[in-house]
């Protein structure tokens, strides 16, 4: 596939104000979903009633409350971290309120500061292309937007439901908000039979963003757990000899905001199998995850426990 034929297969993928209508909600719903109301809203405000509300479903909602304590358990439950479940737990809440909070003010996560830029133009610089590798973690929303200002153009793919019919009510709403915060500063297409365009973009020597905490079956070792995890990245990597250039977020005390910072490129040939390469990605962003694992997204909806035990324990399917 060469560079027309990527462009052309990209255009096939609407901007999200091309998308099907957003469904009817309620006048404050429609208020809430608006970004022109959160720009009157100062955002130490609406961080603070954020965070009141977090500290208030900690001490009410014992469903929440529970699914934050397992979160945090099943992320450092096994590493130097593990005596701090409870508070850590605690403090989740508190950062999925933020993250949703920060979705409808886009324009606060637009800048992060981004270090480490040498490591993917070294990486795409061997022609063979570059995968951009993160997690989602901490306001990831900004991620594409920001690193496009220094310079690095990401193509990402993202779930098909993000180009469908949106689903009902206030869900409908934050996914579009969300689809269109991922497609500043990267062109975004579904990962549904997405698998051609992702080697016709690595051909063309560009940058594609893959996530690694997402379910799959290639197993690792992270923070202490053997859990199963998504293999696009590995497998493609080795396929056609593209580097990963992982990227971390690092908190920098303020809500809503975080330092991106790009990791040293993690080559093929030093790495030769994808059990090897997946375990050198779940190694490049432990400390990360270490160092802030509250800021983690859904962590229960990421890697599967490799133990069956485990895996019922927190609750995933079989």
């Amino acid at each position: 596939m060469d560079d027309a034929a990527v462009d052309a297969q990209l255009e096939r993928f609407k901007p999200p104000e091309q998308l099907p209508p957003l469904p009817k909600v309620g006048l404050g719903t429609r208020l809430y979903a608006d970004e022109r109301v959160h720009r009157v809203v100062p955002a130490p405000i609406g961080f603070g009633l954020a965070r009141a509300r977090a500290e208030y479903l900690w001490r009410r909602n014992e469903g929440l409350r529970d699914n934050a304590l397992k979160s945090m358990e099943f992320v450092v439950g096994r590493s130097s971290r593990k005596h701090e479940v409870e508070a850590l737990a605690q403090r989740y809440l508190v950062q999925t309120a933020y993250r949703s909070e920060v979705l409808w003010r886009p324009w606060l996560t637009g800048n992060l500061p981004v270090s480490g830029v040498e490591h993917p133009q070294a990486a795409l610089a061997r022609g063979n292309g570059a995968i951009l590798n993160f997690m989602h973690h901490g306001p990831y929303v900004g991620l594409t937007v920001s690193v496009d200002k220094v310079g690095v153009h990401a193509y990402a793919a993202i779930a098909p439901f993000y180009f469908e019919e949106p689903t009902p009510g206030f869900a409908g709403h934050r996914d579009r908000q969300h689809g269109k915060c991922l497609a500043r500063g990267a062109h975004t297409f579904s990962a549904a039979g997405g698998f051609p365009l992702l080697t016709g973009l690595l051909k063309a020597n560009r940058f594609v963003g893959l996530n690694t905490d997402s379910p799959g079956t290639l197993e690792m070792d992270f923070l202490g757990r053997r859990v199963k995890a998504a293999s696009g990245a590995a497998k493609l990597s080795l396929k056609y000899g593209s580097p990963i250039v992982p990227v971390v977020a690092r908190d920098i005390g303020k809500p809503g905001r975080a330092k991106i910072e790009f990791l040293p490129p993690l080559y093929p040939e030093e790495h030769p199998d994808p059990e090897q390469l997946q375990q050198a990605i779940a190694d490049a962003h432990a400390p990360a995850i270490l160092a802030w694992p509250e800021a983690l997204e859904w962590p229960l909806d990421r890697w599967k426990p490799a133990d069956p035990e485990e895996a019922r324990y927190f609750g995933f399917e079989d």
